[in-house]
């Protein structure tokens, strides 16, 4: 559906946008802000989710669209960012792992959500797969942040 493939290009996008640079275990330990204001639960995504849906609407670039399916792609977007919290992983796993059990149905809305928030966590997963020199480019801003927590 369009509007799907809508949410999950904007969602990509904007999955990790103003990160902080620091991971929420860390957040909830330091009793940082975004902890204060989204609780322990999906701090970052909630973040990322918050931020990614106003750039959306202060943007216009839905704004063309009915105001249903403006709501449609926003809760989406918001659905697929939130399927990037690895606290959630196995879940999101698991129902993957039913529907090629019981067999995807494209007409189902909740068999296409399935789907498109697994492809959303293999896109955020999928540094390992990349050229070797993209690979280690990545892994060393991984571990400086892993670094600059340890600082603080």
């Amino acid at each position: 559906k369009p509007k799907e493939l809508l949410a999950c290009i904007l969602a990509s996008l904007a999955h990790d946008v103003n990160h902080p640079g620091v991971n929420q275990n860390f957040l909830i330990k330091t009793a940082s802000h975004l902890m204060k204001i989204n609780g322990n639960t999906s701090v970052l995504e909630q973040h990322h989710s918050k931020v990614a849906k106003s750039l959306i609407k202060e943007s216009g670039i839905i704004a063309h669209l009915s105001l249903e399916t403006q709501d449609d792609v926003m809760q989406l977007v918001e659905d697929l960012i939130m399927s990037t919290d690895m606290a959630q992983h196995q879940t999101y796993v698991n129902n993957m792992k039913t529907i090629m059990v019981t067999g995807y149905d494209p007409e189902n809305t909740e068999h296409r959500k399935i789907v498109l928030r697994m492809a959303m966590k293999c896109s955020d997963l999928c540094n390992t797969a990349r050229p070797w020199s993209t690979c280690v480019q990545w892994g060393k801003l991984v571990l400086e942040e892993f670094w600059r927590q340890g600082d603080e």
